[in-house]
Parts: C-alpha cells; structure tokens; sequence
C-alpha cells in the first residue's frame, strides 16, 4: 500500500493522534490533512492510500529534520 505523510508543526498537527496519526478513526486531525484524505478517497476510491499526520506542534524545520527517519521514512 502507497503511503502519504504529511509533516510539520501546529497546522499539521491539529488533534491528530500521537506520536503518529493515521487515517484509522479519524487519527489523522482536524488540519489540512483530513480535507486532503477525504478528497483522495472521494476522488480515487480505487487507489488505496495511506496517510499519515506527523505534524508535531512547535515543531521547527531543525526539529523535522531530527525525526525524519523516524516519523516519515519508515
């Protein structure tokens, strides 16, 4: 299965689950990222995606880049 992860700080993150949201029960937020989900799957049904919210509140582009490893690639 693809995967989509989005990273950033607070507008990333809005409520989403932690360390690391996913689309399973709503986990993903309330930011950006829901609106996107949605729209994925309301455009492409078929395509099945997985997507990822690993915005952090507070979080600079120093900080993404000490936890990029671990909360994008893998």
């Amino acid at each position: 299965m693809d995967r989509i992860v989005f990273a950033g700080d607070s507008v990333t993150d809005m409520e989403s689950a932690q360390p690391v949201g996913e689309g399973l029960f709503e986990n993903v937020g309330k930011s950006y990222v829901r609106i996107v989900e949605n729209m994925l799957a309301a455009f492409y049904p078929e395509v099945y995606l997985r997507v990822t919210n690993s915005g952090i509140g507070g979080n600079t582009s120093r900080d993404l880049l000490q936890r990029f490893d671990r909360d994008v690639v893998s």
